[in-house]
């Protein structure tokens, strides 16, 4: 009696161990339609949780000071293009693609960390090689790298590309959009804007002023209509439009019928729209008004003469502070004037000035019809210079120094030209022989990409 109970109680453990594990297979087990068994394992451990890349190698072609190509080798930093990595797609990729120039035959990594082994697919031969973080590996090609458990029994593959530009993104180039515009001749140019759908162009025909018009999906196709006042620097803010018109500021609701802000300081030079704020540069101090109808005034030591042109910067710091620049002629030259306007109305700042000294290697420059724009992060000013020459003008450092020759000049472009920047950073110059072109570095059309992914 006392053996048939324990042969029960042992019958009993075995059906128990052989139920659960009869359990457990069939959680690994499935039939598809025709009836095969295929076996499943979870991959839920089997990530990739960091990659860094290292030092890279990168060739830059340069020009010597006789004009030949030469080129040197430099190594990129590879931890300042982070490695974004979508566990839900299997992709391992940098977003911020590397400088054009750089050999990714030669990749080494920084810092790899996986919850197992890694293996990655060998080029020359059928399966997989250990991935080893320090080694030169090269992605010319995109990588399958599989990430195996270290029970042996699940793993996981990533497809990782090392992206890098086609293209110097540094490189501008300038393009012709049209070459015989008929309305565009022989104006003269007072002003010109950008819209998401439009380029606006403000001229003087024989004698009138007009407006030139022409959508951005077919630049040829001009269009002109008469105005009731010559307009200079116009703008528009939340739906309204502003310019100067012969000394006065202007609004409109259309961008052709306009009408004198009566408040506004007489003999404006040129103006800016910071927020709820009016900013207007004259030849006797710089005012700002709120509602435009009290306005505050201040005096820099040296006040602007003409041919000023305003833009303002958002700090990036503290978004309740917004620079204004004004670059224009004085009695002692060229002269970049700075204000701080505190969005938040109970601090007031004054006007200050970059004196263009004997110690400065890239004053300010002298330009005729000048206009000033904020382009790339800079400064971007442009006129003309002695020869009548269409010229451009940047500034890194607030408007201390500027250099030129960072956007090419234009060739064979002499006489009246306008110009103006639309929202996808193109520059577009128009020119009174019916030419019109347009440029901008290639790396400020590239697109952006998805990095976060959930």
């Amino acid at each position: 009696e006392a053996l048939r109970i324990v042969n029960f109680r042992m019958m009993k453990k075995f059906l128990t161990y052989y139920l659960l594990g009869l359990f457990c297979i069939s959680s690994l087990v499935s039939c598809d339609n025709e009836g095969a068994i295929t076996y499943t394992v979870s991959d839920a451990t089997c990530i990739v949780s960091n990659v860094t890349l290292g030092k890279i190698p990168c060739v830059i072609r340069l020009k010597t000071e006789t004009g030949s190509d030469s080129t040197i080798v430099v190594n990129v930093v590879g931890a300042d293009y982070p490695m974004t990595i979508d566990h839900y797609a299997g992709r391992i990729f940098n977003v911020d693609s590397l400088p054009y120039g750089t050999d990714v035959s030669k990749v080494s990594f920084y810092g790899l960390a996986s919850s197992g082994t890694l293996g990655i697919n060998s080029l020359y031969q059928e399966g997989d090689t250990l991935f080893v973080a320090t080694d030169s590996t090269d992605f010319r090609q995109p990588r399958k790298v599989t990430v195996y458990a270290y029970d042996g029994l699940a793993s996981r593959t990533y497809n990782m590309e090392v992206r890098v530009h086609k293209e110097d993104g540094d490189s501008f180039v300038w393009e012709c959009v049209c070459d015989e515009a008929a309305l565009l001749q022989n104006a003269s140019f007072t002003g010109a804007m950008v819209d998401s759908e439009s380029l606006w162009v403000y001229a003087n025909k024989a004698g009138a002023p007009v407006l030139l018009k022409a959508p951005l999906k077919d630049v040829s196709a001009w269009a002109e209509q008469a105005l009731n006042k010559e307009i200079a620097f116009p703008l528009v803010l939340n739906g309204a439009y502003y310019a100067i018109s012969e000394g006065a500021v202007v609004t409109s609701v259309d961008g052709f019928n306009w009408e004198n802000l009566e408040s506004a300081p007489a003999n404006a030079l040129s103006f800016v729209k910071v927020a709820e704020n009016i900013v207007v540069a004259t030849a006797n101090g710089f005012y700002k008004s709120v509602d435009g109808e009290a306005w505050i005034v201040d005096e820099p030591k040296y006040l602007p003469t003409g041919n000023v042109a305003m833009v303002t910067k958002q700090l990036l710091a503290d978004k309740s502070y917004i620079d204004v620049y004004a670059v224009g002629d004085a009695e002692v030259g060229a002269v970049v004037w700075k204000h701080n306007v505190g969005l938040m109305g109970y601090e007031e700042f004054v006007w200050n000035y970059y004196p263009n000294g004997y110690n400065n290697p890239n004053p300010c420059p002298a330009l005729a019809e000048r206009q000033l724009f904020l382009y790339d992060g800079a400064l971007l000013q442009t006129g003309k210079d002695e020869q009548g020459a269409t010229r451009f003008y940047m500034s890194n450092d607030e408007g201390r120094t500027w250099k030129g020759q960072v956007i090419p000049d234009l060739k064979n472009v002499l006489g009246e030209t306008i110009v103006a920047i639309d929202a996808k950073n193109w520059i577009w110059v128009v020119t009174a022989n019916g030419e019109l072109v347009r440029g901008r570095y290639k790396r400020m059309g590239w697109a952006e990409h998805q990095t976060i992914f959930k």
